[in-house]
């Protein structure tokens, strides 16, 4: 993605680093690559019934806040905040607050789960690892780095069994975590790309063909993939675009 344009400033209705006193975030967060818009009066009503529910559940339930945001009541307490500024969406009652197995029985059949931006790297992507060198490029160690840092986090403990080589950002491995370690119903991959369509991370014949491979394999659309575009590159790329 290239850089913004323009410095990244705060609005007065935008605070970074902010902590959200309900279980759904009530307002747009960003990663600075963007401006987000600035917290409704709604949301922060949202925001202002939760906080309530969430005090005084947890101390009804003897325990801290931060202990009952862990809990199904969390959520509950959010849903319910947004009912009573939106109108009545959810089906959640108060009782939720309190008892797990009533907000277990609301769950009814298995999420839909759409991942729609899914990577790996390419067996051949940079055999010479040139793009080490290369300013604002996208190296395999800067790569592998991003999943060393989420497992050193511990915010997926199956991360700890990684070898810690390229070989954990592979395609197998790819299919392995996105189809049989997660319930995702269908992935798309998406890829960063390289300063040719045909040295991105993973190239765009490569991604159809992947693609193309796990669908067969289910028997049904599993897996999408994003369409590169570089129209910096003209002509070149139009075969690209419209693979």
């Amino acid at each position: 993605m290239p850089p913004t344009l323009r410095p990244f400033r705060l609005t007065p209705l935008v605070v970074k680093g902010a902590t959200f006193q309900s279980a759904i975030p009530t307002q747009i967060v960003s990663n600075e690559e963007f401006v987000p818009f600035g917290r409704t009066a709604d949301q922060a009503r949202v925001e202002q019934v939760a906080a309530g529910l969430v005090e005084r559940t947890a101390a009804c339930r003897g325990v801290t806040r931060r202990e009952f945001l862990k809990t199904t009541g969390g959520m509950a307490a959010a849903l319910l905040a947004m009912n009573a500024v939106f109108g009545r969406f959810f089906s959640v009652g108060e009782i939720e607050l309190f008892e797990p197995a009533a907000f277990a029985e609301q769950q009814g059949a298995p999420f839909f789960i759409f991942d729609v931006q899914t990577h790996y790297v390419s067996a051949h992507y940079d055999p010479t690892d040139a793009e080490s060198d290369r300013k604002g490029a996208v190296s395999k160690q800067a790569l592998l780095s991003l999943r060393r840092r989420i497992r050193e986090a511990g915010f997926n403990p199956k991360l700890a069994g990684d070898r810690g080589t390229i070989d954990d950002l592979s395609w197998r491995n790819f299919v392995k975590e996105v189809f049989l370690d997660s319930e995702t119903t269908v992935g798309l991959i998406s890829t960063p790309p390289g300063p040719y369509p045909q040295e991105a991370v993973v190239p765009p014949r490569e991604m159809a063909h992947i693609r193309d491979e796990i669908n067969r394999v289910a028997g049904s659309q599993r897996m999408l993939a994003h369409g590169l575009a570089t129209p910096q590159l003209g002509e070149a790329d139009l075969e690209f675009m419209a693979m």
